[in-house]
């Protein structure tokens, strides 16, 4: 059950077994002070001096107890790991994944009672806990109150969802123990190691989304070989170093006692690249005011397509003007295949903003023939479409591309057959503005 104790598999994630994190911090609980604990320590040895053995005896068991409280304070954190990892690093706009706070003691000292405040940000719901549930400003805190045997290693889960697409970091935590009689209270940050949660835009399905080229293994023979078609052999040659065993042919390897491979003509493979524009204010006298919700419908369009090509087996690329810089992401991927390339599509639409890191445009023709290449489907998304933006999507269909423009809602899309323009509003839930621009159709 989510917020239960468990016991935790084999995990890497916490490291730095026995050091302790941060500054520790220890404050009296008690109301006696430390100024009355001196005290006592007189009285006792005074109290022995003049012959009253039942006081000396009582005043050292009082200082004793203390002084045993506070150094079992000064190290109840040493040694004491966490971490807070999601079982599932990378999940689906509305889907649900667990979280796990693995807490570990690792000296032979016990932990009478630890207290862990976790920090989950906005856009990442509790769904099912037994912890406490504090609701902050800008996200909710989770309160874990346990205690840890000599050695002890549990790991308590937590049911979240994820209800918007982001990246979303999980910083250190506060740690607070105490001493067996609690007298005293320490203090410390867990170790400042992070984890990340991905979710993803939402994945519309679009089985009736075809794109102007349906033949994924390529359209036409060319002489530039670009990739080699296996549906259309031509030859056999001798085995040469590198050739993949796949392509040997072993009836003529037989009969000629030596290994040959077939040789195929070259095609030109399928690419579609998306092109998405992240600018979501109006280019109209109301001003360019953003709007969120129109980007991501955008960034969820732009998933379903790149899913979609995908099934289809062509070869997707994406261009967005809306990256924030991060070594986990980039701005142009070039086209590529497989699953790899969708989930490193699927990261970069997670973390898209409205906030412009250069005109569409201007990264599209910098990309050159590795981001655009030669032949290319290319799929433009908007919510605004730029005077700018829109001309430089029209020129593209003179240098071979094929041309088509998802609208999701927003602004009207301009009336230009060129665009090839479909209608998808109905699927991404983006309302088209009753203010729209008469520009935007320029």
């Amino acid at each position: 059950m989510p917020g239960q104790p468990m016991a935790e598999p084999d995990d890497t994630a916490l490291t730095g077994k026995g050091s302790s994190a941060g500054t520790t911090t220890i404050s009296p609980k008690a109301a006696i002070s430390d100024s009355a604990i001196g005290a006592l320590a007189l009285a006792a040895i005074g109290s022995a001096l003049i012959g009253i053995p039942l006081i000396a005896v009582l005043a050292s068991l009082i200082v004793v107890v203390f002084l045993l409280a506070r150094l079992w304070a000064r190290f109840a954190l040493d040694g004491v790991t966490y971490a807070c990892l999601p079982l599932i690093p990378n999940v689906m706009e509305g889907e649900d994944f667990d979280l796990a706070m693995i807490i570990e003691n690792n000296k032979p000292l016990p932990v009478p009672w630890l207290q862990i405040s976790q920090f989950i940000p906005r856009g990442l719901d509790i769904i099912e806990s037994d912890a406490t549930i504090r609701n902050p400003f800008g996200g909710t805190t989770i309160e874990v109150v346990t205690n840890l045997g000599r050695y002890e290693r549990l790991t308590v889960l937590h049911r979240l969802r994820a209800m918007r697409r982001g990246h979303y970091y999980l910083r250190s935590a506060p740690l607070a123990g105490s001493d067996l009689f609690g007298f005293y209270d320490t203090r410390r940050d867990s170790d400042p190691a992070r984890s990340r949660i991905v979710a993803f835009p939402r994945i519309v399905p679009l089985p009736a989304f075809i794109l102007p080229s349906a033949r994924p293994i390529g359209d036409a023979v060319s002489r530039r070989l670009i990739t080699e078609d296996q549906n259309r052999p031509a030859t056999v040659r001798e085995y040469m170093p590198g050739d993949p065993m796949k392509w040997i042919d072993w009836k003529t390897t037989a009969r000629r006692r030596r290994l040959h491979v077939k040789h195929f003509e070259p095609s030109i493979t399928q690419h579609v690249v998306i092109l998405l524009e992240c600018r979501t204010g109006s280019e109209t006298a109301a001003g360019w005011s953003e709007r969120p919700w129109l980007l991501d419908a955008a960034a969820s369009a732009a998933a379903s397509v790149a899913y979609r090509s995908t099934e289809l087996g062509y070869g997707v690329g994406l261009i967005a003007n809306g990256i924030p810089p991060s070594h986990y992401t980039q701005s142009t991927i070039e086209p590529g295949h497989g699953p790899q390339q969708l989930s490193l599509i699927l990261q970069v639409l997670a973390c898209v903003q409205s906030t412009m890191t250069q005109p569409l445009e201007t990264m599209a023709g910098r990309s050159g023939g590795k981001g655009l290449p030669f032949g290319a489907t290319v799929v433009f998304i908007a919510g605004a479409y730029h005077r700018a933006t829109v001309q430089f999507i029209r020129e593209l269909a003179r240098y071979g591309h094929r041309l088509v423009t998802i609208d999701i809602g927003g602004d009207l899309p301009p009336a230009s057959t060129h665009l090839n323009v479909r209608d998808y509003r109905h699927a991404f839930g983006a309302p088209p503005q009753a203010d729209a621009s008469a520009a935007a159709h320029a």
